[in-house]
């Protein structure tokens, strides 16, 4: 097993739970619009690139669906919401953080809204570098975010350990070359995963324990 000298951290259903947030959101603005099905319709865009997820939409209600409105709504809905951390997030990032290992943030959301919300929660000063989706050509499960973020780190890719909870994000990191970690938050693990993961964990505090445990 190769040492560990990076980590990197999805953002949203890893280190904090908006996923759940945001599946609230959107289903009480659906439901003023008389739709059916808008929860599940958005699970099938976690871990998905802002375009792919308005062509999801798309496909479940048709070409001429006004997406801009829902999700215009539901991101205002969201806003006014505090977006509480994972259990065990802060203690979590923080040993590793101590244990001198690089950590790096490669997320599908955009770099400023990443910025914000570690900002938000004060673990800001925990990473070194931010990759957001806004930066790179194609979104997870292409492998460009964290490719970039190894770029970043200056690290190889074997030596980085990729902290996920979408099959996308695990998908990307195990095209990368890289360690996938899931962390199963709202979707479950399937055969695929349990495929690709190298591990699959019930929350941070585990999968701390074991990447300190490759720390040496």
């Amino acid at each position: 097993m190769e040492k560990c000298k990076a980590v990197i951290f999805d953002l949203d259903g890893v280190i904090i739970d908006s996923e759940r947030v945001v599946i609230e959101c959107w289903e009480a603005v659906g439901a003023g619009m008389l739709l059916e099905d808008v929860g599940a319709t958005l699970r099938l865009c976690i871990g998905t690139t802002p375009q792919r997820t308005r062509e999801i939409f798309a496909e479940k209600y048709g070409p001429g669906f006004q997406y801009d409105d829902l999700m215009t709504s539901a991101v205002a809905e969201f806003r006014k919401r505090k977006i509480p951390l994972k259990p065990g997030a802060y203690e979590a990032i923080s040993a590793l953080h101590e244990s001198g290992v690089t950590l790096a943030m490669g997320s599908s959301t955009p770099r400023e809204r990443v910025i914000h919300e570690l900002e938000q929660n004060a673990l800001l000063p925990y990473f070194s570098h931010f990759v957001g989706g806004d930066m790179v050509p194609l979104g997870k499960p292409a492998p460009d975010i964290f490719l970039k973020a190894a770029e970043l780190c200056g690290i190889e890719p074997e030596y980085i350990w990729v902290m996920e909870d979408s099959y996308n994000g695990i998908r990307a990191a195990a095209g990368a070359g890289m360690h996938p970690i899931m962390i199963p938050d709202m979707l479950p693990p399937t055969d695929e995963m349990h495929e690709l993961a190298e591990k699959i964990f019930p929350s941070l505090p585990e999968a701390k324990d074991y990447l300190l445990s490759l720390i040496v």
